[in-house]
């Protein structure tokens, strides 16, 4: 009987937005990085808040099993397993292995960002946003 993970989650990236069409790349979000060095997204006018650089590479490294904590909420969502490249989709063949590893068949992928709150009121930048969100995928 195959195994569907039916909760799986993508974090998506700088490289996320780089399949927007031609005519519609001026919707694209920028990154910026304020002072402190927290990341944000500005789409369509508005900030939204990213993680830090130093929270993500310490949230990024894979911890040999042995060494992880259980029952700690990364741990249990596998965060402490897969790199940040195997959750912004850049390592394919690494949330493959990961997957074999965890017996599972199938991923039901959902966005992260994509569906937190509303990235904009105006259809026209939602929709290149899917597009380029779809194409990425």
């Amino acid at each position: 009987m195959p195994i569907i993970d039916a909760d799986c989650h993508v974090i998506e990236a700088e490289h996320t937005w780089n399949y927007f069409d031609e005519a519609e790349a001026k919707y694209r979000p920028l990154t910026l990085t304020d002072a402190a060095g927290h990341r944000h997204l500005a789409i369509d006018g508005r900030l939204r808040p990213g993680a830090t650089e130093d929270d993500r590479a310490q949230r990024t490294q894979v911890q040999p099993a042995e060494d992880r904590k259980t029952g700690t909420r990364l741990d249990l969502s596998g965060f402490t397993q897969t790199t940040e490249a195997m959750r912004t989709m850049k390592d394919i063949e690494g949330r493959l292995r990961h997957m074999d590893e965890l017996a599972v068949d199938v991923q039901i992928l959902f966005p992260t960002m994509m569906v937190l709150g509303q990235n904009t009121t105006k259809p026209e930048v939602d929709v290149a946003m899917c597009r380029s969100y779809n194409r990425w995928m």
